[in-house]
């Protein structure tokens, strides 16, 4: 039995139990400390633009309301950009990380989307609820 470096072939097709993928080759799996710090990275750029939202709105100025939906407008286009055309989060892009099917080696574009927003509607309903059990 030959053990290769990183569970390679010779070939160089990354394998696991279920079976041999080289469509991957030449790819590099991110470890959980990377998907843990994209997610924080994340979390510190839509704090920001919260931030400014906050701040742009509790302006009272004429410019205000059309500037903080300007500015979330382009946040939302960025961040659908990315997830469809990049198959990324937004820091996935600064970090140089891309989500692609093990299957293909095409990116995740769509099913990455489907993805997040399912995780976001669990928690919107997990944290939702809160309030009506609380109460």
């Amino acid at each position: 039995m030959s053990v290769y470096p990183y569970n390679l072939t010779p070939e160089g097709a990354p394998t696991d139990a279920t079976g041999s993928y080289p469509a991957v080759a030449g790819y590099t799996p991110m470890s959980t400390g990377r998907r843990v710090a994209i997610v924080l990275v994340d979390l510190v750029i839509g704090g920001a633009i919260g931030g400014l939202l906050g701040y742009i709105y509790t302006r009272e100025e004429s410019w205000s309301i059309p500037v903080g939906v300007a500015v979330s407008l382009i946040y939302a286009l960025v961040t659908l950009w990315a997830m469809f055309f990049k198959s990324a989060r937004v820091a996935g892009l600064l970090m140089k990380a891309q989500y692609v099917d093990v299957r293909t080696g095409r990116l995740k574009g769509g099913s990455f989307f489907l993805k997040q927003l399912m995780q976001g509607a669990l928690a919107g309903v997990t944290f939702g609820i809160f309030p009506l059990i609380a109460w």
